[in-house]
């Protein structure tokens, strides 16, 4: 029970908010017909908004209390396939994936810096010790985009599956560890709570801020593949299904992310420490071998309005500092190849960038030789 006590301070519900019901009934002149869809749409958003807050009040509370490691017995008895499993959806949000490769790649960054505001996410990766400086945070950070990457590229029902089980169950033992030593200084383990924020760090963020992050003109079908492999993930990784934000709709999932996002990030963002600067720092500097554009000011910057919803980067926001004159640029380049995204040739174009530079990571890292050494630069979870 220390988890849930230590939890709520952070994220306690906030039952006293008045949430927006309808958002389309701005004239308030209806004919008979026209009004009875208007509260038949209200009725509808208000059922959703309440799905969404329920589950959000539960994860954050009942959450807290529920180990996520091998004390768990749901822990244990996830590491299989659940029965909603769908194959095609599945390969329906790989395809989701490579198509917009570069804006989902963008967004996954940002949501990696986002989870290091949550103060015992932070305290448990300084305890690990293995993303503290550039060179460690660099090759945990690799390692964990190649294991997304095979989560990605493999099929779990495949003959070739047992490449993506094998790294299912290397993260489920990181984690499983990381939880057994966040035990034994502090007397608290890795819970629901916590695999489903950092679930959120790996699709949230590109759900409900698409367009800020380059993800445009998405049809429904696409977001519910997208939706089911991390919630197939999430499941795999031992989220027990109460507690996994990934939700068979589409809509609920938005919402739902959409209140983690106001509840959670944005206060933590805004009430950051010294520790998430040093962490941030090296997480940035550490993954600038991949993309020299790293520069940690303007990301930091930048992850404040993509939470925001704001494209206003010259407003005053707590513990951020002011850009110089080639942040600035930096950061006006991220939003124009943001909003330039959305046409089909530049987004096979970067599409393509991003590929080639996996397959430099994966073969040929020469940024990170000149940085590394050639014996630390080479990352491989296979």
């Amino acid at each position: 029970m220390r988890a849930a006590t230590v939890c709520g301070g952070f994220f306690a519900p906030d039952h006293d908010k008045d949430y927006p019901v309808c958002r389309s009934g701005q004239n308030l002149r209806f004919t008979q017909k026209q009004e009875c869809a208007w509260q038949k749409c209200s009725r509808q958003e208000l059922e959703d908004d309440l799905v969404a807050k329920e589950f959000v009040d539960r994860l954050l509370t009942e959450g807290c209390a529920v180990p996520c490691d091998e004390t768990s017995d749901s822990f244990k008895n996830q590491a299989c396939l659940p029965s909603y499993y769908d194959r095609n959806l599945y390969k329906q949000g790989q395809q989701f994936f490579y198509k917009h490769i570069f804006g989902l790649f963008l967004s996954k960054l940002l949501g990696l810096i986002a989870l290091l505001s949550l103060p015992l996410t932070l305290k448990i990766l300084i305890l690990t010790n293995m993303s503290s400086t550039p060179m460690t945070a660099y090759r945990r950070y690799m390692a964990t985009i190649f294991h997304m990457c095979i989560w990605y590229d493999e099929d779990f029902t495949s003959e070739r599956s047992i490449r993506l089980w094998s790294s299912i169950n290397k993260v489920r033992n990181m984690h499983n560890a990381a939880s057994n030593k966040s035990n034994s200084h502090y007397r608290y383990r890795i819970n629901q709570m916590d695999m489903a924020l950092t679930q959120f760090g790996f699709m949230g963020i590109s759900l409900v801020r698409s367009e800020m992050v380059g993800v445009h003109n998405v049809s429904e079908i696409e977001w519910k593949g997208f939706i089911h492999l991390w919630r197939v993930v999430g499941h795999v990784l031992g989220i027990d299904d109460r507690f996994n934000i990934c939700q068979d709709s589409v809509i609920h999932t938005k919402k739902i992310c959409e209140l983690l996002i106001q509840r959670v990030f944005v206060p933590q963002m805004r009430n950051t420490s010294t520790e998430f600067d040093t962490m941030s720092k090296s997480l940035l500097n550490g993954l600038w071998v991949i993309n020299p554009m790293l520069q940690h000011d303007v990301f930091i910057l930048y992850l404040h309005m993509v939470l925001e919803n704001s494209k206003d980067f010259k407003k005053s926001r707590p513990n951020v500092r002011p850009l110089g004159t080639m942040g600035e640029i930096k950061l006006k380049v991220i939003m124009f190849v943001v909003w330039a995204l959305q046409f089909t040739l530049v987004r096979i174009w970067y599409k393509y960038l991003q590929i080639i530079g996996l397959w430099l990571m994966r073969n040929l890292p020469f940024l990170a030789y000149y940085k590394y050494g050639k014996c630390i630069a080479h990352v491989s979870v296979d």
